[in-house]
């Protein structure tokens, strides 16, 4: 595991499942980039749904969603940051 920590660590995977690069979510506009969040907080919602009823499937999916959130997250920050300098 600690190689493909290494090596996929500029990757992570859309709500879709896609693996996209982090250079192509930098790519993205803010409002694409509100939208996935939008729905990686609803995907994250419903998890914890599941995970609460006994139902969730795939445990390691939550931390999945969790830290696509915060890419975006750092990626709308550093947007937000480039346009204010």
């Amino acid at each position: 595991t600690g190689i493909c920590q290494t090596a996929c660590r500029d990757y992570f995977r859309e709500t879709d499942g896609n693996v996209m690069k982090a250079s192509e979510i930098r790519e993205k506009s803010q409002q694409e980039l509100t939208t996935t969040l939008d729905e990686l907080l609803k995907e994250q919602f419903n998890l914890r749904m599941q995970r609460g009823t006994g139902q969730l499937a795939r445990p390691s999916r939550m931390n999945e969603v969790r830290k696509d959130i915060a890419r975006i997250k750092t990626v709308m920050n550093e947007q937000k940051s480039g346009d204010a300098s």
